[in-house]
């Protein structure tokens, strides 16, 4: 919900909520045993959120790291966290080239 809601209206929310609810693997696998992807999921979304505050605040380094964060913890829940940065990769490469531009390479400090 939160997700969408950054990204487009608060009704558009509710659907992607409903959505992502009614499916079986979400809703009943995740949900319910005790397997690796309830962990995964949880952080997969985390991931996912911080991925749309970051579409609104490019330049806010604490959500870079969150975003770090949590898919790393994606991952070693579950190796299929890798295609969040799949995900990311191809969002920049096709639609947001300017942050490749961005980067200081030469520079890079964590704090």
């Amino acid at each position: 919900y939160k997700c969408v809601c950054v990204l487009a209206t608060e009704r558009a929310g509710w659907f992607a909520a409903l959505l992502y609810n009614g499916f079986f693997y979400t809703g009943v696998i995740a949900g319910i045993f005790a397997f690796p992807d309830a962990p995964q999921m949880f952080f997969w979304t985390a991931a996912l959120y911080t991925i749309a505050l970051i579409t609104k605040n490019e330049n806010n380094r604490k959500y870079w790291i969150f975003l770090g964060i949590a898919s790393g913890l994606c991952i070693m829940s579950k190796v299929h966290g890798v295609f969040l940065w799949l995900g990311i990769g191809c969002y920049i490469i096709f639609y947001n080239r300017k942050w490749l531009s961005k980067v200081q390479w030469t520079s890079i400090q964590i704090l």
